[in-house]
């Protein structure tokens, strides 16, 4: 580009930023409180401070108030605004309810969102010169941080030739990339000196413009090979800052806008994701999800709902994540006869890498996000199995503007040498969508000669345009993660119920698929699963909507919670009445949810005619260890089948002694772990393998190898309980602050042994911290190689915006030599940097070194971070915004340690993470059935690195849908076998749709082989 066109550009960029300098409103005045006819324009607000926008103040619940006055001006640069229309725009919004008066008259009220950037505010539909309007902003009660954005007033006729002047801009810019554009843009403007544009009266300027408009038009049939796929959205958050019935009022509010304005505007097309929303519509607006039918038709309105809602992928398990699209498309297929190709997930915290394959083989080619990418607008992105999905990086909620369209335009032909783009536009989170400002920019960029063609269009036709032309792509190898740290933990209740949410969910369809092929009945989830996978919306799983949305949320999931409990019960009921037991004593069957064989901890209700002396035996006679605690039959089940169950039988006789509490004090012992805590602060003084010979964690750091010979000389402490005190700062719910200080919880712990009996030791140790309590019950069992913790926290901190913020941690620091830390995620792992930052993980974290590791289990938890040879977990954050109290309360939650030798591979974790989560599940037998052995499995499936997440009922006919993954990233040779009769067996993709793939028949039941990261899923025809 020469000197003369940079200064030409220069100089019309000087104009354009004279004409839209006038817009902004900065200063206000201000007055807070109850003010009694502000908004009238004969009050006097002389006394009122004055102000500048964007301004945010800390308010204790008291309302704002703010006005400004305007003089209409004759012109603005030259421009008359005499009838233009004037109006109040705002690029961002205000989070608080709102109120907003022209000239003494109400003309806005917003309970839960301000926005201004769609429909904008009429001050005047026909200015006159020298006129006098007053604007009053009030902004209702609200506690904590209150902020009013920028505020700009827009004349009609000013803005057009600011238009005109910023696409000529773009238009210049552009032509230097065609072939022969730089010769007419010289000749362009050859005749023209930069100084004179700054002097051009407005009708003069343009003029000018057109006749280089005209000089550059023969480039016209090259520009327009550039082609901008437009992709209208209206980005819809449930329950984000509004309550489930504003939701409802969105979705309707949004699609009847969009039909209205595709009747307007022939050429618009619009896209829609979260199944979630059309339901809605379906459901209590028939004639607009008719009108939408209709569009769909005429391939204007494009379905991105491949899933039920937008969700949270860190903390979704994998099979919730298959039920999200499972269900999603499902919708969509059967309403709209659409199958979506795109993953819509713009809005979304962070994506696992496990990703890709979920969407390939759900028949998904395409990936939409905006947050957490990786540098590149476009590329592949392949999983660690080796699927490959093509994925868009890009804003949304974004306006149609020449700057915005014209820099993307020409980063993708720079970067991939591609003359096609896209962009999405639309007004969104409150909802929104495409505004007439938008559709009409577009239109007048269309006509201009040298711009790229500007196309109404949908995410399928610009992926399959983008795929002819075979781009020279990156590919990422890697998760796209992190951001918003602080979500991993906010609203622990949320989090707790959808972890209790899926488990029972799981279970509910294991247990009613073995009742269904014993001639019982399936139960009903698609309704409990529809109101957990709503609840897995990225905004409320993540603890970042208001108080308000979680009363919503955590009702519903009470409500699938209990409709899995009572078809859990059912279901095993039924199984419990077709066996043979046909001993004496009280039988009691154990039933095994997972697909290895198990030895764990049966806790169960006291039977009401358990005999005053008893012991447990199974069918042999092998007594099991037992104990009665807190009102709860505590006993030991050994070698319960995969994915069956056992019967055991309560009988009289005199109760086994042992004993896991050792003679020492404060210390359990069992065959496996020797555990002593520390009695002044509470920690643990040590943990001894006696299997393996080594201590795990203590104060010793070398040479001892036996506890009778520990000494202290240097102390690490584990179990340690650390307040980090996060320094204020602003979205407290999704970000960690930076730490101010760290209070170790170490001093004058209440501690002592609660329970030693043949089953289990327990210690509870209690802290005091401010008007919170954090009890913790460690627990060592017979037979079972973990540390169990049960956490009972009664947490009373509140924090804002002036003070800092505890948040609560768990820190364990195991003898460890060079350590990797590896996280669980949906369907795998990932071994991630030990830098110390927040991550994401399921059920298990691991470091380990060559030779031993520890694996930290959890129920409920997600967010860690690791640091070298030290691991914590976080149990409880204080944010304060947007809800000012989202964790006060008790806080009820299992984890555990599991030291082991050798890598998490070697010891299985991942089978130990499962175990964990789903406990064996006992009940008494009140029926002796003649059907059933005495114990059986149903499904075994080996070698260890296998995992079976799923079996489940078809959702089209009654075969049964078995899923399974290879978690350790090893191929294998699979054996599944099954303790009943099938007719087939066929492996599908995640939607139960049928592939060709190399399966054996045997005796038992299947063989197949399985490659690394691998999910499977087989369709069992019975």
């Amino acid at each position: 580009m020469s000197e003369k066109l940079v200064r030409v550009i220069d100089a019309l960029k000087r104009r354009l930023r004279a004409l839209v300098a006038y817009r902004e409103q900065k200063e206000w005045r201000f007055e807070r409180g109850k003010m009694r006819g502000a908004e009238r324009l004969d009050y006097d607000d002389a006394s009122w401070k004055t102000v500048t926008f964007p301004y945010s103040w800390k308010s204790k619940g008291e309302e704002g108030w703010f006005r400004r006055k305007i003089v209409v001006p004759e012109e603005i640069e030259g421009v008359s605004t005499r009838g233009s229309r004037i109006e109040i725009f705002s690029p961002s919004v205000m989070l608080t309810p709102t109120e907003v008066f022209v000239d003494g008259k109400k003309v806005f009220s917003a309970e839960h969102w301000a926005d201004f950037r769609g429909p904008r505010i009429l001050i005047s539909s026909d200015a006159s010169p020298g006129k006098k309007h007053l604007i009053v902003i009030h902004t209702l009660a609200k506690e904590g941080l209150v902020s009013i954005p920028s505020i700009e007033v827009c004349y009609n006729k000013v803005d057009d030739l600011a238009f005109e002047l910023s696409s000529f801009i773009e238009e210049l810019k552009f032509a230097q990339r065609l072939s022969g554009g730089k010769e007419l843009s010289e000749k362009a403007v050859s005749g023209l000196e930069p100084g004179v544009i700054l002097k051009l009266e407005p009708h003069e300027l343009l003029a000018t413009i057109e006749r280089m408009r005209k000089t550059l038009s023969p480039l016209r049939s090259l520009a327009k090979e550039y082609v901008i796929h437009l992709i209208g959205h209206a980005h819809i958050d449930m329950n984000w800052l509004w309550p489930w019935e504003e939701t409802v009022d969105i979705c309707r509010r949004d699609f009847d806008t969009v039909t209205r304005l595709m009747e307007e505007f022939p050429e618009l097309c619009f896209s829609q994701s979260q199944a979630v929303t059309y339901k809605i519509v379906e459901e209590k607006f028939p004639q607009i999800f008719e009108r939408i039918k209709q569009a769909v038709k005429k391939g204007r309105w494009d379905v991105t709902a491949s899933t039920w809602v937008e969700g949270d992928l860190n903390m979704a398990n994998g099979e919730a994540i298959v039920h999200q699209i499972l269900y999603g498309k499902g919708y969509v297929r059967e309403k709209l006869g659409v199958e979506p190709k795109i993953c819509w997930e713009p809005d979304t915290f962070g994506h696992p890498w496990s990703i890709p394959q979920i969407l390939r083989k759900s028949g998904i080619s395409y990936y939409y996000f905006m947050r957490c990418g990786k540098g590149h607008p476009m590329f592949w992105w392949e999983g660690p199995d080796g699927s490959r999905v093509l994925a868009f990086n890009s804003v949304y909620n974004a306006f149609v503007n020449p700057e915005q369209l014209a820099r993307l335009s020409e980063e993708f032909e720079r970067r991939f040498g591609t003359k096609t783009s896209m962009f999405v536009y639309g007004v969104g989170d409150h909802g929104g969508g495409p505004t007439k400002e938008d559709i009409k920019i577009a239109r007048k960029l269309n006509e201009k000669d040298v711009f790229p063609r500007v196309e109404f269009s949908t995410t399928e036709r610009f992926f399959e345009a983008i795929s002819e032309e075979k781009p020279n792509l990156p590919v990422v190898r890697d998760e796209l993660n992190f951001i918003f740290d602080g979500c991993y933990t906010t609203h622990s209740d949320i989090k707790k119920h959808n972890r209790k949410c899926e488990r029972l969910l799981l279970e509910a369809e294991i247990a009613g698929s073995i009742a269904k092929l014993l001639g019982g009945d399936y139960p009903a989830l698609k309704e409990s699963w529809e109101k957990t996978l709503f609840n897995q919306f990225h905004d409320i799983l993540d603890g970042s909507a208001i108080h308000l949305s979680y009363e919503y949320s955590n009702k519903l999931a009470e409500e699938a919670e209990k409709e899995a409990e009572k078809a859990i019960f059912k279901s095993l009921s039924f199984i419990a009445r077709n066996v043979k037991a046909e001993r004496e004593g009280l039988p009691v069957l154990v039933f095994n949810p997972l697909a290895w064989e198990r030895t764990d901890i049966v806790r169960m209700n006291l039977p009401e005619d358990l005999p005053s002396s008893f012991v447990i035996e199974d069918e042999e006679g092998n007594i099991c260890p037992a104990q009665v605690l807190e009102e709860r039959l505590l006993f030991v089940a050994s070698k319960v089948p995969p994915l069956g169950y056992k019967v055991f039988y309560i009988v009289e006789g005199e109760k086994e002694e042992g004993n896991i509490a050792s003679k020492e004090p404060l210390t359990l012992e069992n065959e496996f772990f020797t555990l002593r805590i520390d009695e002044k602060s509470g920690t643990i003084a040590f943990l001894y393998d006696k299997e393996n010979d080594r201590f795990v964690m203590s104060r010793q750091r070398e040479g001892a190898r036996g506890p009778e010979r520990l000494e202290l000389t240097c102390p690490v402490m584990n179990n340690l309980l650390q307040v980090l005190y996060e320094l204020p700062h602003g979205m407290s719910a999704w970000v960690i602050g930076p730490i101010g200080s760290i209070k170790n919880l170490v001093t004058n712990p209440e501690i002592k042994l609660i329970s030693s009996g043949p089953v289990m030791g327990k210690i509870r140790i209690k802290h005091k911290f401010e008007k919170s309590t954090i009890t913790q019950d460690i627990s060592l069992y017979r037979n079972v190689r973990r540390v169990d913790f049960e956490a009972n926290i009664d947490w009373r901190q509140v924090a804002s915006s002036d003070e800092e913020a505890p948040m609560l941690k768990v820190s364990f620091t195991p003898i460890l030599n060079k350590t990797r830390a590896t996280f669980e995620i949906p369907f795998g792992h990932i071994e991630r940097v030990a830098d110390g930052r927040e991550m994401p993980a399921l059920q298990w974290v691991d470091i380990s070194d060559e030779e031993y590791g520890l694996s930290l289990l959890s129920d409920t938890k997600y967010g860690f971070d690791v640091r070298g040879n030290t691991i914590r977990m976080t149990l409880v954050r204080t944010s304060y915004e947007p809800d000012p109290v989202p964790d006060v309360g008790e806080h009820n939650f299992r984890y555990a340690l599991y030291p082991h030798m050798g890598n998490w591979k070697d010891a299985d974790t991942a089978r130990k993470g499962y175990e964990l989560n789903h406990p064996l599940i006992g009940m008494t037998i009140s029926s002796k059935g003649k059907n059933l052995p005495s114990e059986k499995s149903f499904v075994r499936i080996e070698p260890s690195n296998v995992i079976m997440t799923c079996l489940k009922k078809a959702e089209k006919s009654d075969d049964l849908i078995l899923r399974l993954y290879e978690s350790k990233g090893e191929k294998a040779k699979v054996k599944v076998e099954l303790g009943f009769s099938i007719r087939e067996a066929q492996e599908t993709d995640l939607l139960e749709r049928p592939i060709k793939s190399p399966l054996n028949r045997e005796s038992y039941g299947f063989s197949f082989s399985i490659d690394p990261h691998e999910i499977k899923t087989f369709r069992l025809s019975l």
